[in-house]
């Protein structure tokens, strides 16, 4: 019987999504997509799947009740293109940037955060809305399929960037679980293994393959699957860390040891 594995509908993991639904792969395996991590967990309760790439923060909430797949992490570079900041100035001349309401509550509103505050040198804290402006002192943060397509903006830069620069680490977007209630899946480390391959071997057949289901340009589809990591190591554990200490400062998820992070 095929693997499943569940996972959220964002820009990081639409390549991963989108290679589980190929047939390519050795394992079979196939997506479940669901619209946030609560369905994640309610899908691995259910056992409607076996495995989940879970996002880090929900991942720190829910500890007891999902096993760590050893050495696997879904991770972006710098030259990630799924969340960018605009502006008419330069970045670091805005007075007040806002984002979209999508990123409440996860470590992407805790990386957006730091950033504009730490990175940037931005006092205002940020504003999440439903829309916003790209005049004057006024940055807005695009996320998701939105910024796969051109923004129009003198100045914009990628978040994965900022984050690369500022913390030294890739951005660690999602992490590997099964339920702890489960048996444990032998073949879980394989299954991203393989996922991993195909996203080496066939990068631009998987970006076309998403740019015709999520719209945008393909160019940044490509960039972005050229920038995506599936392993776990001394940078990413570095990252994660870093991510989470973010994430605990805005009451996100509770603060962890860095004893408690998964090794690799």
């Amino acid at each position: 019987m095929p693997t499943t594995v569940v996972l959220t509908r964002r820009a990081a993991l639409a390549p991963i999504a989108w290679v589980l639904g190929s047939g390519w792969l050795a394992s079979n395996a196939r997506a479940l997509l669901v619209e946030n991590d609560a369905a994640v967990m309610r899908a691995l309760a259910q056992a409607d799947a076996a495995l989940a790439l879970i996002e880090p923060a929900s991942w720190a909430r829910n500890r007891s009740e999902v096993r760590i797949i050893p050495r696997v992490a879904v991770t972006l570079g710098p030259g990630g293109t799924d969340a960018l900041l605009l502006g008419a100035v330069r970045l670091d001349g805005l007075e007040r940037v806002t984002g979209p309401m999508a990123i409440g509550g996860t470590t992407e509103e805790a990386v957006a955060r730091y950033l504009v505050r730490d990175y940037y040198g931005i006092a205002a804290p940020l504003v999440l809305q439903e829309s916003g402006t790209i005049e004057g002192d006024e940055g807005r943060i695009v996320s998701g399929d939105a910024a796969m397509s051109t923004q129009s903006a003198p100045y914009a830069e990628s978040l994965s960037r900022a984050w690369w620069i500022a913390s030294g680490a890739p951005w660690v977007r999602a992490l590997a679980v099964e339920a702890t209630a489960s048996e444990p899946d032998s073949d879980a480390e394989g299954v991203f293994q393989d996922i991993g391959r195909l996203l080496r071997e066939q990068g631009e057949t998987v970006a076309a393959g998403v740019c015709r289901e999520h719209g945008g340009e393909e160019e940044r589809w490509q960039r972005l699957v050229d920038a995506l990591g599936l392993g776990y190591g001394l940078d990413e554990r570095k990252g994660l860390a870093a991510l989470l200490a973010q994430a605990a400062r805005l009451r996100l998820c509770p603060r962890l040891e860095e004893t408690l992070l998964p090794r690799y």
